[in-house]
């Protein structure tokens, strides 16, 4: 019987954490005033309704998107998908169609998902907290 001999082995690992960006007043890994709010994605989609419209969509007083001539799909019931990133709270998205102008005012605390799609009652928005499904 052959007897094979395992030594133990060793390994060090070492962590350098440089300090480098660091005030002394406050310790390393904390946030500060100047980092990046917390922020959800804002998902806004062309749905049903569009046959070469023109749609602006301006979040928060920003405009995110100029299109033209915007087609809806029919097999997929989408012509359009917008996203946007947008610091957590109140939003606003101002959705203008053609010459028709609305408004959509939410709290965002995770991630949102509005629907748009023009009826024949009129333009509409619906808010969602789970994407559409299409196709």
């Amino acid at each position: 019987m052959v007897r094979t001999a395992i030594t133990p082995v060793f390994v060090a690992v070492v962590l350098v954490v440089s300090s480098a960006g660091c005030s002394d007043d406050e310790p390393s890994g904390t946030s500060t005033d100047s980092d990046a709010a917390e922020a959800a994605l804002l998902v806004i989609d062309l749905q049903d309704g569009f046959a070469g419209a023109r749609v602006e969509l301006v979040v928060n007083g920003r405009t995110v998107a100029r299109l033209d001539e915007v087609m809806t799909d029919e097999l997929l019931g989408l012509a359009e998908s917008v996203t946007v990133e947008v610091p957590v709270g109140p939003t606003e998205v101002r959705v203008r169609i053609d010459d028709v102008e609305l408004v959509e005012n939410l709290e965002v605390d995770a991630d949102r998902f509005l629907g748009v799609s023009r009826t024949a009652d009129g333009p509409r928005i619906i808010v969602s907290a789970e994407p559409f499904g299409y196709g």
